[in-house]
């Protein structure tokens, strides 16, 4: 997960459509301007692993991380790197090792190259993007096919950087966002659905989130293969800390158990519990 697709990843039986929650379910773009002045709420060294369970049973384990990055320009640039691997007694029912990386400029926010390498199952799949922004162009290869050249008309992310994309971004409670990212040859939009607080129990404490969900479409048709959401830390870091996937049987779930380079704020006991969809509750101080 896009740690990123390993919810999908990790379901069996489902046909996968995107790399990892942390991918689809998170998101893309630039649906709001926000200066690439202003500071990123993420920087290199930070590293979250999660638990991924289905049916309430634990089945794998994914990561998330930032490390320094030279461009071939000379460039300080971020790796993003996400990683979802099945436990041992899963490997016989439906094994999963996915592997995803994503180049990205910290100042544009904006990528320049994505590989994924994905063996799900009896599935596999390999493909990369190169990314030239500034030429809205970008080089698609798929395995060993020659590459193909696809215009996307705007700037957009891939199915990683989209999640850290997101964290940047204003959200309010109420209100979407809609957003551009590219995938498998194709320029998608997502509306990001800015539903609730709510407060978590999680095996990092008891943690403040807002509650967001993404919907993904393309030429306005909403592609529905599941209700997803993403739980962010309810302050200006936006760590994601919670992800779940509502699919036929059950759902498949990914709850952080570690957090490296990132200080998580324990929620204070006069804070809300949970807040109805769209609203707000007081609290000392104001908002």
């Amino acid at each position: 997960m896009t740690i990123p697709r390993f919810l999908y990843a990790m379901a069996p039986g489902r046909r996968h459509v995107g790399y990892a929650i942390l991918g689809y379910i998170l998101f893309t773009g630039v649906a709001q301007a926000v200066s690439p002045h202003q500071p990123l709420p993420f920087h290199a060294g930070e590293e979250l692993t999660f638990k991924v369970s289905w049916l309430g049973i634990s089945v794998g384990i994914a990561t998330m991380k930032i490390e320094p990055h030279t461009s071939d320009a000379g460039e300080s640039i971020w790796r993003l790197i996400s990683t979802a691997r099945s436990l041992p007694f899963f490997d016989a029912f439906h094994k999963v090792d996915d592997y995803a990386e994503s180049l990205f400029d910290p100042y544009t926010r904006l990528p320049s190259y994505f590989f994924i390498r994905q063996h799900e199952g009896r599935r596999r799949s390999r493909y990369e993007m190169i990314f030239d922004q500034p030429q809205r162009l970008v080089t698609y290869r798929k395995r060993d096919q020659p590459a193909r050249l696809i215009a996307t008309k705007t700037e957009v992310q891939d199915p990683l950087s989209v999640l850290y994309r997101v964290r940047s971004m204003p959200l309010t409670v109420g209100q979407s966002i809609v957003v551009p990212f590219f995938n498998k040859g194709k320029t998608w939009m997502t509306e990001v659905r800015v539903l609730q607080r709510e407060r978590l129990k999680l095996p990092v404490g008891k943690i403040d989130t807002i509650k967001i969900q993404p919907l993904l479409r393309e030429s306005g048709i909403f592609h529905h293969q599941g209700d997803m959401f993403v739980w962010l830390t309810d302050d200006a870091q936006r760590v994601p800390v919670q992800l779940r996937s509502d699919i036929k049987i059950g759902s498949v779930k990914a709850r952080l158990v570690q957090a490296k380079g990132v200080h998580l704020v324990q929620a204070a006991s006069q804070r809300f519990e949970s807040l109805p969809r769209g609203r707000l509750a007081a609290r000392p101080g104001g908002w």
